[in-house]
């Protein structure tokens, strides 16, 4: 017989720690080393007689877990993405979206999706008519929207314009956090 140390939590029965003592199996051979747990102090442990063949295969440490559910990866359906999206528009927030609708999926798994399906919608957006409406716009007023930093810098507004577009809005924001810094 071997003994077996718990190590009790004080909210739950189930032991937080196990440490095995006396003989133990490593390959072929016996061995009366103990296993030695990550915490040695055993203020309150409780030893008992356990048969050899009802004991884990030795382990330093055997952790045991309360949770509730495992939340599993599962593809998101055409379906899901509408239930998600005409929950969140009715004003509920991520847990109980999860909780009510997606029991395998957490909180985070369903603002992260809700995050991706409305990029998806806002390129989309993008691609049809609106982009169009954009183009014909700024041509309309692209002299008179460049005029103001051309007055500025002394220079044409067709320079200015073709130098920003160049550049994009990136780099000219690193321009200016580094000019900032001077």
């Amino acid at each position: 017989m071997l003994k077996l140390h718990l190590k009790q939590r004080a909210s739950s029965p189930l032991p937080k720690r196990v440490r095995v003592t006396g003989p133990t199996r490593t390959s072929n051979s016996l061995s009366s080393k103990p296993i030695k747990s990550k915490n040695s102090s055993l203020a309150n442990a409780s030893t008992r007689n356990v048969p050899e063949s009802d004991l884990i295969p030795p382990a330093a440490t055997v952790t045991s877990h309360t949770s509730t559910a495992l939340h599993t990866s599962i593809q998101w359906s055409t379906e899901d993405d509408e239930t998600l999206m005409s929950a969140r528009a009715s004003g509920l927030s991520w847990q109980p979206i999860a909780s009510k609708y997606f029991p395998s999926k957490t909180a985070n798994a369903c603002r992260k999706r809700h995050e991706r399906l409305m990029d998806r919608r806002n390129n989309e957006d993008w691609e049809g008519g609106k982009l169009e409406l954009l183009a014909n716009e700024y041509m309309n007023v692209r002299r008179e929207m460049w005029s103001i930093l051309t007055s500025r810098l002394g220079e044409k507004w067709t320079m200015v314009e073709a130098k920003c577009m160049e550049q994009g809005l990136k780099n000219l924001q690193q321009a200016h956090r580094s000019a900032q810094r001077k």
